[in-house]
């Protein structure tokens, strides 16, 4: 039967959207305000808590900042230097926010070490209000972008889960800030520190790797034998090997296969190859396919690249 059945996962969206940049200015002022605002009340207040997510706010803002620097470049067209086009800058933005992330929460770890050996006195009050701004600030910036649906490409999707996490290490604040007006107990203040960098540490490292599987040219998906399947399930073709699969920013596909058909006449495989690469545009951002007759034998088969 000539079809294909459309289960394969891949993800692939061609363009970045034109209002993409525009979009990262609202938590961009927002986040950039509150940076300001948060290390002031660390210094009056005394707060390791408070230190520690002021460096991640200030990654935060960073991130967004350089996203959207990114994200301009991006949308620049290809050429005879970057024949992929500029698509990739987008994980150089990732890339800035993962590591100022991991350097953020070594050193907020090593100051709520220092707080351990050296307690200080913490004003409660100071942490419980940046606190509430804290979650009014990042659960604006953070509803702006769901409601916006733009979290697609690697880099958006982390400033996304930035502002989730510090939704969530602010309520851990409040809590702290709050439990500070009643008790008098300031090591509560470093021990949250400490909670709060390590999930910090940890997310970001998880998306260093994810990056760094995609600057390796990793298969972003785990289904390329049910995909060979599928296209082998096209009238006329016989077999599909040395299927490569990379991704250009964690979300636009590259494909190159070769096929062979059980005809030689030029005419029918042409049609044979536009029905496969109709296929694969639905997946992919761009595909290059060899087709190649049954009697003549690939010579890259017994290649350490050939993927079957």
């Amino acid at each position: 039967m000539d079809h294909v059945h459309d289960h394969y996962h891949g993800h692939s969206n061609h363009d970045i959207p034109v209002d993409s940049a525009k979009l990262l200015l609202v938590p961009l002022i927002l986040n950039m305000f509150f940076t300001v605002l948060e290390f002031g009340g660390a210094y009056i207040s005394n707060s390791a808590a408070l230190f520690s997510d002021s460096f991640h706010d200030l990654g935060d803002t960073l991130s967004i900042l350089v996203l959207w620097v990114m994200i301009k470049i991006s949308k620049k067209e290809a050429n005879q230097h970057y024949t992929f086009g500029y698509k990739r800058f987008t994980l150089l933005g990732a890339m800035v926010s993962s590591m100022t992330l991991i350097i953020g929460s070594v050193f907020a770890i090593r100051e709520a070490f220092l707080r351990l050996l050296q307690p200080a006195e913490v004003s409660g009050i100071w942490i419980f209000t940046i606190a509430i701004i804290g979650v009014l600030v990042n659960g604006s910036s953070m509803l702006w972008l769901v409601l916006k649906k733009k979290n697609r490409i690697m880099s958006e999707k982390i400033v996304s889960l930035h502002l989730l996490e510090d939704m969530i290490g602010w309520i851990g604040v409040l809590i702290t800030g709050t439990v500070l007006l009643f008790v008098d107990l300031p090591i509560i203040d470093t021990i949250m520190s400490l909670i709060l960098s390590a999930y910090i540490l940890y997310k970001a490292g998880k998306y260093i790797v994810e990056i760094f599987k995609i600057l390796l040219l990793a298969n972003p998906t785990e289904e390329s034998e049910r995909l060979i399947k599928e296209l082998e399930s096209i009238k006329g073709v016989e077999n599909i090997h040395d299927l490569h699969i990379w991704s250009l920013d964690g979300i636009n596909n590259i494909i190159s296969l070769h096929a062979v058909a059980k005809y030689c006449e030029m005419e029918e495989l042409e049609e044979l190859k536009q029905k496969i690469k109709s296929y694969l545009t639905k997946i992919s951002v761009h595909c290059t396919i060899e087709m190649e007759s049954p009697d003549c034998a690939c010579k890259f088969s017994s290649s350490p690249y050939c993927t079957d």
